[in-house]
């Protein structure tokens, strides 16, 4: 396709949506005595086919679209002391507006000077003021105040869609259609209405401020990041922390970072609360698991020192669901005096109560459990052995991890 034909195409679309700009860049002597109008091509206006668009929609779409200088047809609707009250009928200049279906009269002052009016007569109005939108009337001859081209266009195709319409268009026809895409010469294809953006089409405003937020948000926890990495502590990085939940309420990053920045402060209690609520946003955040993780197999060793016994159980338990690979929970457990099981043969993983009158794994008097086999007591305390020597290594392990985590996210 040419140079040419292209620039074509794209003046027949922009015909649509605003008729043909003007050619010359300097008023006429004709012009200069006044306002003038644009002429118009007889392609209707958008306002034809877009049958989504109410009424309230398209008003206040024209009072905000309104520019002084425009140019209206309008009808003389009644008189009275403050002027005469007409209709807007269509504009006549700039783009292309149905008004006729709109439920607006303005008021359009007069003066001694000028003719007489009567009710029904078409004037052309020039619009010198917005906010509130303000008109005087443009004394042109009868003549010329006519409707344009497009305005009686948009009645005689009324209730037809806009595909129809392009259809039975001549100039829409290209052979090059054929014969470089297999397409047919008239074709009714369009960029006015793309495909798979009808979510974008109903809320365009909300979806762009939502993803707004998201990235403000983002930016706010980078931001907090910082702080901590500058030695700001939790007065410098938690509001910026805060800032970003306000903006987008469900932001993962937010609350993993601000625990983080809790666990570091030895505030445990409200990590665990922020580490909790990543996972339920997100069960698959892994940073948020793992630093759960720790922070309640610290909190559960910080309560059994106490003495809390049934809240350190609840503490392991839950770092058991949440891994129940590591054995540091499992090893914890038992040193309470609960039973569990990992991956061995066919039990799950699963926590076993110790009932006896004393609960500690270091009395063994009037101690029963749950257990369906029994081992002996020689390959017991080879398996004690093993399992806590394996724990020191897990533990050691793990405290270079959790040391390495809290230090990535200062320097993140």
């Amino acid at each position: 396709m040419s140079t040419k034909e292209r620039l074509s195409l794209r003046s027949a679309a922009r015909n649509v949506i605003e008729g043909p700009r003007r050619l010359t860049s300097k008023p006429t002597r004709d012009e200069e005595s006044g306002p003038s109008t644009s002429t118009f091509n007889d392609a209707p206006c958008f306002e034809t086919f877009a049958s989504h668009l109410s009424e309230s929609q398209a008003l206040v779409k024209f009072e905000e679209d309104v520019r002084v200088g425009d140019l209206l047809l309008v009808k003389v609707k009644r008189f009275d002391a403050a002027g005469a009250y007409v209709r807007p009928l269509c504009a006549l200049n700039r783009v292309k507006r149905d008004l006729e279906w709109l439920d607006m009269q303005l008021l359009a002052p007069l003066s001694p000077m000028q003719r007489r009016f009567h009710v029904g007569e078409k004037l052309i109005v020039d619009v010198v003021s917005v906010n509130p939108i303000r008109i005087t009337i443009f004394d042109a001859p009868t003549a010329e105040c006519i409707p344009p081209p497009y305005f009686s266009a948009s009645r005689e195709v009324e209730g037809t869609s806009f595909w129809k319409w392009v259809s039975r268009l001549s100039r829409v026809e290209n052979p090059y259609l054929e014969e470089l895409l297999q397409m047919p010469i008239r074709s009714s294809h369009t960029f006015l209405e793309l495909e798979g953006i009808e979510e974008d089409q109903v809320e365009t405003a909300t979806i762009l401020r939502k993803r707004q937020n998201r990235t403000m948000a983002l930016e706010m926890v980078a931001k907090g990041v910082q702080a901590l990495k500058d030695g700001f502590g939790l007065t410098g990085a938690v509001p910026l922390f805060n800032k970003a939940l306000d903006c987008h309420a469900e932001c993962v990053e937010a609350f993993v970072a601000r625990g983080a920045a809790y666990a570091n402060a030895e505030k445990l209690e409200e990590a665990v609360e922020d580490l909790e609520k990543a996972l339920n946003l997100n069960k698959n955040a892994k940073n948020a698991s793992t630093y759960l993780y720790e922070i309640l197999l610290k909190l559960a060793n910080r309560l059994k020192v106490e003495g809390l016994q049934d809240e350190a159980v609840a503490k392991l338990t839950r770092c058991i669901d949440l891994n129940s690979e590591d054995k540091r929970a499992h090893s914890m457990l038992e040193s309470l005096g609960v039973k569990t099981w990992s991956n061995r043969d066919d039990r799950d993983s699963s926590v076993e109560i110790v009932i006896g009158e004393n609960t500690h794994a270091s009395n063994g008097k009037n101690k029963r459990t749950l257990s369906r086999d029994e081992e002996p007591d020689l390959q017991k305390r080879r398996k004690n052995e093993l399992m806590k020597e394996e724990e020191k290594r897990a533990n050691r392990e793990k405290l270079l991890e959790f040391e390495r985590l809290i230090a990535a996210m200062k320097g993140q």
